[in-house]
């Protein structure tokens, strides 16, 4: 298990002895393994680093109730490939 943080572009991943940054754009994969509790969450990366080419940490509590995946998983996903903002709409001509 690892300690994870996100600042801006990077993921921060500790083992409580060293911290590593990893770009985001690093990430092939995250998923979340439900049966658990807390969720575990996996990120696949790219290449690998000093804590190897997979990192496993536990996901936030969610509080008492919650279902689903936790919001994490796809947040993280979200982050590490951004989608382009597509141009708004033109005003239909008059």
């Amino acid at each position: 298990m690892k300690k994870v943080s996100i600042f801006g572009d990077k993921m921060y991943v500790s083992n409580y002895f060293k911290e590593i940054a990893i770009p985001l754009s690093e990430i092939t994969s995250v998923k979340g393994a439900q049966w658990t509790k807390p969720v575990r969450v996996t990120v696949d990366l790219r290449d690998k680093t000093e804590f190897g080419s997979k990192i496993t940490f536990l996901a936030p509590s969610r509080g008492f109730g919650s279902s689903g995946p936790p919001p994490i998983i796809s947040e993280l996903w979200r982050m590490a490939h951004p989608q382009p903002e597509t141009p708004a709409a033109a005003p239909p001509a008059p």
